[in-house]
Parts: structure tokens; sequence; C-alpha cells
């Protein structure tokens, strides 16, 4: 048996598949796939797999992880291929590996944010001053800075679009990318009319070091 990992995009259409959906959208793709995939003990077994950090519906990712098992002596091979030709258009392997690192030790994530028109220098100069929002949870809305929970954050002007990429918190205490531009509304960047673009592109440990 080996123990599996596998890098996978989500783009267009598919980034509004919910997280439940998505779970069964895969384990469909395995089953059409033919590759030995481990499934659950019981009554109704099922492939049991597990999506790291899963994301709000309507985020495109180029770094999604899913862990499952492949249930046979010998690794198999062409698992990319066999399962590219049994993704929905808009989902794509990327990599596949024996997994390692437990999921516990992502402390990050990489988005980007595209703007549809501002000011990247005005909006990065806006954001060296605190601004305060409020963040809502399942347990209680609290109000904070959003400067304390950005790590790392630039701005790049592409004609009348603006790109921002960031680096937020994951884990009890995550912020949402939507919170930067709630931030950003604050100093009159964001129009109403205006509908910022999310895509994930990496997950990093406490170290900022990519994880996989």
């Amino acid at each position: 048996m080996f123990n599996i990992r596998l890098k996978f995009s989500k783009l267009g259409v598919c980034s509004y598949i919910s997280h439940l959906d998505l779970m069964r959208t895969l384990q469909r793709s395995f089953v059409r796939s033919g590759l030995p995939v481990k499934y659950t003990q019981g009554f109704n077994p099922h492939i049991y797999l597990s999506i790291l950090a899963p994301l709000s519906t309507g985020f495109e990712s180029l770094y999604e992880l899913v862990d499952f098992s492949f249930d046979c002596e010998e690794y198999p091979e062409n698992a990319i291929e066999k399962l590219n030709e049994a993704f929905p258009k808009g989902i794509q392997a990327v990599e596949i590996y024996q997994n390692g690192r437990k999921p516990g030790e992502i402390a990050y994530s990489v988005y980007e944010i595209v703007y549809e028109r501002g000011n990247a220098e005005e909006m990065a100069d806006f954001l060296k001053n605190p601004v305060i929002i409020t963040k809502e949870s399942k347990r209680q809305s609290k109000e904070i800075n959003v400067n304390d929970y950005i790590r790392e954050i630039k701005f790049e002007q592409m004609g009348e679009k603006v790109k921002c990429t960031c680096t937020l918190p994951l884990g009890n205490d995550q912020l949402n990318p939507a919170y930067v531009s709630e931030a950003l509304s604050k100093g009159g960047f964001v129009l109403e009319d205006d509908t910022p673009r999310y895509k994930r592109i990496a997950l990093l440990d406490k170290d900022l070091k990519l994880f996989r």
C-alpha cells in the first residue's frame, strides 16, 4: 500500500464546486481512472481521501492537495495521465508522490487577487497603515487590524488592473483573502461593481517554505 499526495489545480467553473461536491468529483474520477485506490471498510465502502486546506467556493487554485492511498504492491504507472483522463475540465493533476509531511505543518496560503482597476502604489501605501475591519467566524465576530494578519503583500500594476499577491495565515485564526479586499474598499480602492478574482498559488510552512 502506498500513501499518496496529489497536487492538482482547480480553475474556471470548477472553482464554484463546493467542498463536498469536490470530494465526490474526485472520488468518481478515481473510479473512472481505474487506479487501485484504497476504499474504507464497512457496509458502505467509499474511496478514502482528505483534501488539505479546503478553499472557499469561488476561489481558483493552482495548489490543491489531496491525500489518499493506493491499495497495491507496486506503484501504478501513468497515474497522472490516467487521472487527467478521468478528471472533468477545470481540474488537472499536476504532481503525485508518496506523502510525508503532516497537514498540521501548513501555516500559510499564498493568494493572487486581481482587481479590474486600481492604482497599485496607492493600494500598497494604504495598507501600510492600520485598517480595522470586522472578522467573522462561526463562534464570534471581532474587530481586527488586517495588517496584523498579512505576512507578506505586494501590488503590481497591469494596465488598468491590479494584481495583489499576499501571504495569509491558515489554521485556527486564518484570514480569508476577501478581508484584504474589504480593507481596501474602506479606502475606496475596490468599487462596488468590481468583482475581485481570487487564486491560491502556494501553501507554505511556518518558515515560509513550500509545503508538499
